[in-house]
Parts: structure tokens; C-alpha cells; sequence
């Protein structure tokens, strides 16, 4: 009879066996990480503070009011004031040279003031700006007319627009650093950390922001070419009043 003969598993085996161990184990590991991750993302989000949510739309409307001021430039200024190409991308230039001189006057003032006292005041700026850029001319005038109403003395001429705009992008644009500094400091624990932090949530504010302000440019557009800068300031002076407002009544909460 011929005998059957068992061979004991072989070091190599038992290895592969440990490691396909290991790797289940690491698996189910990853797995319960990223539960627990998202559990304390959802946390979080359910015990956000009010501070938060006033940081965080300060943040959407500035992002906006930019958004639609910025990105209307060249199709405002073709149809107002006939500009060319060149000078269109003048003052955008001109704008993004402003970036670096107004974040380090940021940080400077930071070390003498408040961050709720330097929002407001940078608040204040860029309002001024868009009551520069409001042409109470237009309300009331021909909808089918190019250009503007030059002939008269509250029109919105091309330096004046000029003016608005420079003053309205520095004031939003500083503010923008100002609320991430106050947002830091107010937002709670459990969004300073995992996937759905409290800088995801900044940076998808910001990219709906743009968004939404593409499409006003776009709808404001198509309702009237002549009228254009007063649908686009108007509802950004509303805004900005209301940013003032919020950050005004919940200074005692930002002042941190």
C-alpha cells in the first residue's frame, strides 16, 4: 500500500498567509478611519457656531461682489465708454498689482487693530466704492441707448468708473484676508481637522461664489446691455449693507 505522505506548510505559505492577514486588517483599519473621519466632519458641522456662519458668508459675498464687479469690466466698458482692449486690460492690471500692497498692509494694521475693526472700516471702503459706481442717470433712461448719459453732471464717466472700481476691489480684497484671519480663530475644533475642514468649506464658498456671479453677469446682461452697471451695483451696495450690518451686530462674537 502505498503511503500518503503530508507535507507541513513551508515558511513562504505561512508568510503569504500573514500578509494577507495584515492587509484585511489594514483594510478594515482605512475603513473605520474614514468613517470616523466623516462621523467627526458631520459633528462638526452639527455643532458649527454662529461666529462661523457669519465668516463664512462674509466670505461667499465678498467672493461674489468681487465676481461680478471684476469679471464685468470689459463688457461694461465696451458698451459705456468704448474702450479698447489695451485699456481694458490696464486697469485689470492695475487691479492685480494692487493684491500684494494691500495684503501686507493687512498684515501691518493687524498688529494695531482688530480684525472686526479693520473689516468694517474695509467694509466702508468698498461700499464707498460701489456708491461711485452707481449712475443714478440711468434710472429711467432709453434701454435701446449706447453709451451713458455724458451730458450730465452725476453720470458715471470713465474715471469716475475707474475710481469706484480701484476703491470697491481693495476693500473686498483686503477684507477677504481679515475674514480668514477671524474665521481661524472662531471656527470650532471639530472643522479645523479631517476632509470637511473648515478650509474645503472656504474654498467651495468661493468657487460658488464665482459661479453664481458668472451667471448674474449673464442674466443681468441678456435683461439689458445699457442698463448693466446699475443691475450689477445695485444688488452689490445691498450686500455689502448687509455685510456691514451682520459684522456690526456680531462684533462682540468676531472680536476674539
Amino acid at each position: 500500500t502505498t503511503a500518503r505522505h503530508y507535507a507541513a506548510p513551508s515558511l513562504e505559505n505561512a508568510k503569504s498567509l500573514d500578509s494577507v492577514d495584515t492587509n484585511d486588517d489594514t483594510m478594515l483599519s482605512g475603513d473605520e478611519d474614514d468613517n470616523l473621519e466623516i462621523e467627526e466632519s458631520s459633528n462638526g458641522l452639527r455643532y458649527i457656531n454662529e461666529a462661523t456662519v457669519v465668516c463664512m458668508t462674509l466670505k461667499f459675498i465678498g467672493k461674489f461682489v468681487l465676481e461680478i464687479m471684476g469679471c464685468s469690466v470689459s463688457l461694461l466698458t465696451r458698451h459705456r465708454y468704448d474702450w479698447s482692449v489695451k485699456k481694458i486690460g490696464t486697469l485689470s492690471f492695475v487691479n492685480g498689482l494692487l493684491v500684494i500692497p494691500i495684503s501686507t498692509s493687512v498684515g501691518y494694521l493687524s498688529q494695531h487693530y482688530t480684525d472686526i475693526t479693520m473689516l468694517l472700516w474695509l467694509l466702508l471702503v468698498a461700499f464707498t466704492g460701489l456708491l461711485l459706481l452707481l449712475d443714478v442717470t440711468d434710472f429711467g433712461a432709453n434701454p435701446f441707448e449706447d453709451g451713458y448719459n455724458d451730458d450730465l453732471f452725476f453720470a458715471v464717466g470713465s474715471k469716475r468708473y475707474v475710481a469706484g472700481i480701484i476703491l470697491e476691489f481693495c476693500g473686498f480684497q483686503a477684507s477677504q484676508s481679515v475674514v480668514l484671519s477671524m474665521l481661524s480663530k472662531v471656527v470650532p475644533l471639530s472643522l479645523a481637522k479631517g476632509t470637511f475642514n473648515s478650509g474645503f468649506m472656504a474654498t467651495t464658498l468661493s468657487t460658488l461664489a464665482r459661479a453664481n456671479g458668472d451667471v448674474l453677469i449673464t442674466v443681468m446682461g441678456l435683461v439689458s446691455i445699457r442698463e448693466l452697471l446699475n443691475l450689477l451695483v445695485v444688488p452689490a451696495l445691498l450686500l455689502t449693507a448687509f455685510c456691514i450690518m451682520i459684522a456690526h451686530f456680531h462684533k462682540h462674537k468676531l472680536d476674539v
